[in-house]
């Protein structure tokens, strides 16, 4: 909205600039372009107000709607502190469910997945399987180390060995 308000005021200094060396007439073509843009703003700013009042708020929690990212996905709003869960993983039961149960002890909604007869699945117990599944999937993530990292951690220990030999 400010980018909106900017360029607007941009465009009108400059059509008075451009008018204003117009000996007769150029007050009024000045006033009736500032008109035209001025309202233009106005139709501006009220589409994006449209737009940001329908961006959905969900301060306790829950499963996001709309469009895929291929498609220019769903705005949505969020603050400091929350994070957002792919698609992927929301997809597995289990850990839609997990995520759910999360969400539900810091005071926010259930979306845990429904069952065949449209009731809520039990709160999720994590069976040993579950656990394997969890640790095996955290495991395939690669750990990336740069050098930069591991010469300053050998640095850090050479100075710390030196002080310890006095």
């Amino acid at each position: 909205m400010v980018q909106v308000v900017a360029e607007t005021a941009v465009a009108i200094a400059k059509i008075w600039a451009s008018t204003s060396g117009i000996p007769i007439g150029g007050v009024a073509i000045g006033a009736a372009e500032t008109a035209i843009y001025a309202g233009l703003m106005g139709a501006q700013l009220a589409v994006l107000g449209s737009q940001l009042q329908a961006i959905p708020k969900a301060a306790r929690g829950g499963m996001i709607g709309g469009r895929r990212h291929a498609e220019g996905g769903t705005l949505i709003e969020a603050e400091s502190g929350e994070a957002i869960i792919n698609r992927r993983s929301m997809a597995i039961p289990q850990f839609r469910n997990i995520a759910s149960v999360i969400n539900e002890a810091g005071g926010g909604v259930s979306f845990r997945t429904k069952n065949n007869s449209g009731g809520l699945l039990d709160r999720p117990s994590l069976r040993g399987e579950d656990i394997d599944m969890i640790v095996n999937k955290i495991a395939a993530i690669p750990v990336i180390v740069s050098e930069h990292d591991i010469s300053y951690t050998q640095r850090k220990v050479k100075v710390r060995q030196n002080k310890t030999i006095l």
